[in-house]
């Protein structure tokens, strides 16, 4: 950056604003749209190509061993986590038959998904003094936003 380009960043009129001024719809609208919106097209990419590879391991005929190495891939890929996608694929070793198919698998992924997800409370118990949430999320997908709010929220 030159000399004469600070110069003009410097120099340049900064905008301000008093707190009367703020539009607050246009701030909800924006942190809607673009935030929000944002988000969604993230998580749509990602659960369509997990969708689609998804459904031609479902057409295949592979056998058993073959289908549970995809779906090991396809599990990780999708940001499942190592530790919980063996977890899951353990379970579906343990709970099928070598000769069972994918309709069966998926069954059983499914059982194990829920299972999985529904061993944790999903209320919020702030009874004690100090409570601690985890929120999780891809980058720029809203987290910091989301958190203030959920403070605004249960501070009122």
């Amino acid at each position: 950056m030159s000399r004469m380009d600070v110069e003009k960043c410097v120099s340049a009129p900064v905008a301000s604003a008093r707190i009367g001024e703020i539009d607050f719809e246009r701030a909800q609208k924006y942190n809607e749209e673009v935030m929000l919106g944002s988000l969604r097209n993230k998580l749509a990419r990602t659960r369509d190509t997990f969708k689609n590879k998804f459904d031609d391991l479902l057409r295949s005929q592979k056998e058993r061993e073959d289908i549970l190495s995809e779906l090991e891939e396809l599990l990780i890929l999708a940001d499942v986590g190592v530790g919980t996608t063996d977890k899951i694929i353990t379970a579906i070793r343990e709970k099928s038959r070598k000769s069972d198919t994918f309709t069966t698998i998926s069954k059983i992924l499914k059982d194990e998904i829920e299972r999985t997800l529904s061993q944790f409370p999903a209320e919020m118990n702030f009874g004690h003094s100090r409570s601690v949430v985890m929120l999780v999320g891809i980058n720029g997908g809203g987290k910091t936003t989301s958190l203030a709010k959920l403070a605004y929220y249960y501070k009122n």
